[in-house]
Order: structure tokens, then C-alpha cells, then sequence
């Protein structure tokens, strides 16, 4: 449905009041569309939402209100075997684990600091998740062939953990360093609770001079004091 706007009606009539010849050039008014009601428009509900994704009209979600896909109880298809979501599950898809857990981390370190993002997650990574995933499995087998009595090392009973703590990040380009691949290892999970934040100077020294944009160091870091 369209309209003239009243102000260019009147612009008309007063170019035919002086002249009494139609102008050299078509002229058209001004149309404005009058804007049509949500609950009129294709694909919105009467709830004034887009269907799909309004509970009570739309049938992307199921009797417990959550979506339908990422439902446990409905056995939703984006739910793996384990009972999880299949692309944030450690068995199922260790890449889409592994992109979900980094980017969670990322946006939990800006937010405790109150910065903002001016890049993609991903970027600060430094590599691509196969080579990460090679890169970490290669420091737990390293672990593993010199603790060959203890608990070994496995994607089910490890942590990523940050060698130089990201809560030690004074700024946001630290925080970007701090989540380079070169900066993460896996450690058991009793380990990496028992590490927390402990870091000291020599600790750092350590971490300029060998660790910190070194992809070939390829051991598990632990600082003087953990035991």
C-alpha cells in the first residue's frame, strides 16, 4: 500500500498554477510505504516473533522449551551418544570441543578485564586446530614416555592448560600472547588444579627465552614451586 506525501501534491499544484503546459521531464511523486504490522508479515506469528522462533507457535523447540536440535531429553539430532551437544563433545568431534572451549576462554579473560574484541577468537590461536591438535598430542606423549609409571596422559583426563596464566594479562595484547598455541599444554586435571596461578620471575625468564613463540618446544612446562 503507498501514499503521497501531502508536501508533494502541493509542489505539483503550484507548478501547474504557473504554467499551464505539463513539465518538460516526468515527474513522479514521492512514495512512502506504510509500514505493515509484525503480525502481518510472512513469517511472524501472532506473538508479534518470527515464527520459528516463538515457543509457543513456532515448532523449532520442544515440550521442555528449548530448541529442538539441543534438547538431551528429546534425543535432539545435534545431541551425540555421550548425551552432549555432538559439536561441543571431547569424543565426538575434538576440533569442535576444542574451537568451543578456546573461544569460551577468550570471551571469559576479555570480560573479567571489561575489554573488547577487535578481532576474530580464532586469530590469536596462531595456528589451525589440526596443528594444535598434533601440537598438544606430541607434549602428552612426551609426558607419557618419561612417567611411564604414573597416570598417562589422554584427552579424557587432561586440561589445556595456559604455562604462563592468563590472569597474569595486564593488557589486551597480553591476552592475545597468552593464547597463542605456544603458550598451552595439556595437564592432568589434578595437576592443572594444583598449578593455578603460581608464576614467578624466573618463571617468566624462562617463558621469553624458550617457551613463548617456540613451536618446537615440545615439553610439559611446570613452574619451580608446583612441587
Amino acid at each position: 500500500m503507498y501514499i503521497h506525501h501531502p508536501l508533494c501534491l502541493s509542489m505539483f499544484e503550484a507548478y501547474f498554477l504557473k504554467n499551464t503546459t505539463p513539465p518538460p521531464f516526468p515527474v513522479k511523486p514521492v512514495q512512502f510505504k506504510v509500514p505493515v504490522p509484525l503480525v502481518l508479515r510472512k513469517g511472524f506469528c501472532p506473538c508479534g516473533k518470527r515464527k520459528r522462533d516463538c515457543k509457543k507457535c513456532g515448532n523449532r523447540h520442544c515440550p521442555c522449551g528449548k530448541r529442538r536440535d539441543a534438547c538431551v531429553k528429546c534425543h535432539g539430532s545435534g545431541i551425540c551418544q555421550h548425551e552432549k551437544r555432538r559439536r561441543q563433545c571431547q569424543q565426538c568431534d575434538i576440533v569442535g570441543y576444542l574451537n568451543h572451549q578456546f573461544r569460551s576462554r577468550v570471551q571469559h579473560m576479555m570480560k573479567a578485564k571489561n575489554w573488547t574484541k577487535d578481532r576474530p577468537s580464532l586469530s590469536f590461536l596462531g595456528c589451525t586446530w589440526p596443528e594444535y591438535v598434533v601440537f598438544i598430542e606430541a607434549k602428552m606423549q612426551w609426558w607419557n614416555e618419561r612417567h611411564t609409571s604414573d597416570q598417562h596422559m589422554t584427552w579424557a583426563n587432561t586440561q589445556r592448560d595456559h604455562i604462563k596464566p592468563g590472569s597474569k594479562a595486564k593488557t589486551q595484547q597480553e591476552v592475545e600472547a597468552l593464547n597463542h598455541y605456544t603458550n598451552m599444554q595439556p595437564l592432568l586435571i589434578e595437576d592443572n588444579l594444583k598449578k593455578g596461578t603460581k608464576w614467578s620471575i624466573d618463571n617468566e625468564e624462562d617463558w621469553e627465552r624458550e617457551i613463548f613463540h617456540s613451536g618446537g618446544y615440545g615439553e610439559v612446562y611446570l613452574p619451580a614451586n608446583f612441587w
